[in-house]
């Protein structure tokens, strides 16, 4: 006790000594736990700044656009729908006005009226909403080119000309930025502000002639604005991601993420095309540097492009390019799509992943970028010893997985690829720093999907779906997966796809899709039985080994998918890939419970054993 004493009456003679030392230590200790605990709050903050901004104004929960628009028969069916509190039909379009030096974009939105209690209620800085059909407010940056309130904008585009009467200024809850007002289908693509209008003053610029005749309606939205019952409660800034990843590291489970997954974003689709139009090269390098940096040192493994090599089959699920200029036939507008189209896409997209990689690299050199590539198709054999089969088969896997492959392996557009463009006069516009891009920034790994095989036979033609193309039967191999699908079952097709993809590209593998979808019941006990599931598995993983054998390096194996979800193949539920079953039918009804099947704990042992349980079984 005395010699606590002693020590304490020691410390404070020492700061009475010492005051000014002893208080700028406390000061600078102070300033950096205040500094620190206000960058820990400040992403929570500004987070619910803008959630609450976007409250305030009725910032709409979910806004549709239709390129093909909306009648009001279209408005009456989703005011029906269950859930659906408000909507409001509306155009949004793009347009150009005048100024001293030439002519720049806005973006032109409308509602029925404006008032307190509209969605996406602007801001008025200055003067009072529109009444009349010929009056508008503009966007506060378009204070730079000298408007001001009582003067006129004249705006146009392909539908026409007219002018409006400025009555307020504003700011708009669709823009949190002050300076970034996104890009313009017109002009040189910039977009230097907006304008609102009511829509009596609209549909004139905002309804599209073609479209009107198409439909045989000429009173035509172009977008919907919904409004949600319950939609307030959640955060405008999710953190699902960030806690389904922190929980996987906590497990001890290694996150593998692609970027994109079949799921284009629908405007960058309607407004721009999809991936045939280049801009989204630069909407993309945005994107994934968002993503590198929030998850740097957490996420080692990006996957670019689901299956793209699927684009030539389906452009609009595997290239998001939909092409609807002068539609065939309105109702099937992918058959618009031009042989053009796809290749451009594909240039645009070779483009895109050598920047991914070049950025991924600058941000985070832990990390690694691979492809994703389905590889079934590389498991097409020739029917037969015919040449003309055997290189057919040869040339089909080159035009169905190596155009790709190549490019993001290889860091080269091959010479089969640029012979096509010149026989069908289809080449994209191709830049020499592009091309150098692409070639100094290949990806570090190949993963790829496998799930059946298939043979060439040139009289017979070849069918292709996510799954691989579908030939001609195979008569050595006469195990198919269960009906009605009836895909057929080749697990030494596995070992030969690693050793053709090991041998040309000298880059790891990552197996990240093989499975089979099976229609499933629950049975009288509540149960599910599966296992042809398991059969399929262990086989595939066998010939996995086998490869490895043959001295192929494999990074890992993901089964697709662990838990039922709605076809890619087939677009519905009834088809069934997981070891967890999930109540939802084709028909939309279900509880979305969910139960384990079988198949749960048997693949739970083939982790546990790193796949001895198999080989030892």
């Amino acid at each position: 006790m005395v010699k606590k004493k002693f020590y304490w009456k020691t410390v404070f003679k020492n700061i009475s000594q010492s005051k000014g030392r002893f208080f700028s230590i406390f000061m600078i200790i102070f300033l950096g736990a205040a500094v620190f605990s206000g960058l820990r709050n400040t992403p929570y903050t500004m987070a619910s700044s803008v959630d609450t901004y976007l409250n305030n104004h009725n910032y709409a929960d979910l806004t549709y656009i239709a390129t093909l628009g909306f009648s009001d028969e279209d408005v009456a069916k989703v005011r029906s729908l269950k859930g659906v509190k408000k909507v409001v039909p509306c155009y949004q379009f793009d347009a150009l006005f005048s100024h001293k030096d030439g002519k720049s974009g806005v973006t032109v939105y409308s509602q029925d009226h404006y008032d307190q209690n509209m969605l996406d209620r602007p801001e008025i800085v200055k003067g009072r909403y529109p009444k009349k059909e010929d009056e508008c407010i503009i966007d506060v940056n378009l204070g730079k080119y000298n408007y001001k309130i009582g003067h006129t904008i004249e705006l146009s585009n392909d539908n026409g000309t007219k002018t409006y009467k400025i009555v307020g200024i504003v700011n708009d809850p669709r823009y949190i930025s002050n300076v970034d007002r996104g890009t313009n289908t017109l002009g040189d693509g910039t977009n230097s502000g907006f304008v609102e209008v009511l829509n009596d003053g609209a549909r004139e610029l905002g309804l599209n002639q073609k479209v009107a005749q198409l439909r045989n309606n000429d009173h035509l939205y172009t977008s919907l604005l919904v409004d949600v019952e319950g939609a307030q409660k959640y955060d405008l800034f999710s953190s699902d991601y960030d806690d389904m990843i922190e929980t996987m590291l906590e497990l001890g489970m290694e996150p593998v993420i692609t970027l994109s997954h079949y799921e284009t974003p629908l405007h960058l689709i309607t407004e721009y095309g999809g991936w045939s139009n280049r801009k989204l090269i630069d909407f993309w390098k945005r994107y994934v540097t968002t993503v590198f940096k929030r998850y740097k040192g957490k996420v080692k493994y990006w996957l670019t492009f689901n299956e793209v090599n699927n684009m030539m089959i389906n452009p609009l699920v595997a290239g998001g390019v939909l092409t609807i200029d002068n539609p065939k036939d309105p109702s099937d507008p992918i058959g618009s799509t031009t042989e053009k189209d796809k290749w451009l896409a594909y240039y645009n997209i070779c483009v895109a992943n050598a920047w991914t990689v070049k950025l991924c690299r600058e941000i985070d050199k832990d990390a690694q970028v691979g492809c994703m590539l389905t590889c079934s198709s590389v498991a097409t054999y020739p029917y037969d010893c015919n040449p003309d089969n055997v290189f057919g088969a040869y040339n089909t896997v080159r035009l169905n997985n190596f155009y790709f492959g190549d490019v993001f392996c290889l860091g080269e557009i091959p010479g089969y690829v640029k012979r096509i463009w010149r026989e069908h006069d289809c080449a994209p516009e191709v830049r020499e720093d592009e091309l150098q891009l692409i070639k100094e920034n290949t990806v570090a790994f190949f993963s790829f999907s496998y799930y059946r095989s298939t043979t060439y036979d040139q009289s017979v033609g070849m069918d292709g779906n996510t799954g691989g193309l579908k030939g001609r039967a195979n008569p050595f191999v006469k195990e198919c997966s269960p009906e009605p699908w009836c895909w057929p079952v080749d697990p030494k097709g596995i070992r030969y796809v690693m050793n053709i993809l090991y041998d040309r590209y000298h880059l790891p593998l990552f197996i990240v899709e093989n499975g089979i979808g099976l229609d499933e019941n629950l049975d009288e006990t509540g149960h599910i039985h599966d296992e042809y599931r398991m059969y399929y598995i262990k086989e595939h993983l066998k010939y996995v080994h086998e490869a490895i054998l043959d001295g192929v390096e494999c990074m890992g194996y993901l089964y697709w998918g662990p838990i039922d979800v709605v076809s890619a193949g087939t677009g519905e539920m009834k088809k069934r890939y997981g070891f967890v079953y999930v109540d939802r039918f084709n028909d939309g009804h279900g509880t979305l419970e969910r139960k384990l099947k079988d198949s749960y704990e048997e693949y739970k042992e083939i982790i546990e054993t790193n796949g001895d349980s198999i080989l030892h079984s």
